[in-house]
């Protein structure tokens, strides 16, 4: 599974970030947790499918949660080094 981000409204330098979570499709759905295409999506390494792992563990290691973080971490450094140039600029 991939996943994508951008900017916010009024952003003026795009940000994005991605992120992949490897696995296969499961011949049945299993689970009820989670949504769209988690019954059928058996992570690399695991035995249970993403709609069968508790919330909090799959939010440490899924592509969601690992887009938000890149996203977070170039956010970061996106700021700082307009900072820079602004300090720079004066």
């Amino acid at each position: 599974m991939r996943a994508g981000a951008d900017a916010r409204p009024g952003d003026t330098q795009p940000l994005v970030a991605s992120a992949q979570w490897y696995g296969s499709i499961a011949r049945l759905a299993r689970g009820a947790g989670g949504f769209g295409y988690d019954p059928l999506f058996l992570p690399q390494g695991m035995a249970q499918s993403a709609a069968e792992l508790a919330p909090e563990e799959k939010n440490r290691i899924s592509h969601a949660a690992r887009r938000w973080r890149n996203c977070s971490s170039c956010s970061r450094a996106g700021r700082e080094r307009r900072h820079e140039r602004q300090d720079h600029e004066r």
